[in-house]
């Protein structure tokens, strides 16, 4: 029998947050080479998106249940798909630039000189 620690940073009620950890819970340990419960699993309860990040310490796991925010890129140039001080959806940053939703709905890679992130 393991420790179990629940770190909900949201306003789920406590018992909202344990039903979430047994979601996870209920796919096993799959992460870190069978050792681990899922290192990150997303579950949207009525739209509103929750992330439960896993933690395998040496006497118990860990669950840290936090909100899942959308991030937003504002664009610093006008281009072909992008307008000039318009606020765009930010999907995934990388080391050189940021992929969006653009003007045409489509996902695309804009260097960092391009966008603001905020």
């Amino acid at each position: 029998m393991n420790k179990l620690i629940i770190d909900n940073r949201t306003e789920l009620t406590d018992l909202e947050a344990i039903t979430l950890v047994g979601k996870v819970i209920e796919k096993g340990r799959i992460s870190n080479d069978g050792n681990q419960y899922c290192c990150g699993t997303e579950i949207t309860i009525e739209d509103k998106e929750y992330m439960i990040w896993t933690y395998l310490n040496k006497k118990s796991d860990r669950f840290v249940i936090t909100t899942v925010s959308k991030r937003f890129a504002i664009a610093a140039e006008t281009t072909d798909n992008i307008v000039k001080g318009k606020k765009y959806e930010l999907i995934e940053a990388e080391s050189m630039g940021y992929y969006i939703i653009d003007e045409s709905g489509e996902e695309t890679y804009y260097h960092r000189s391009s966008l603001h992130v905020c």
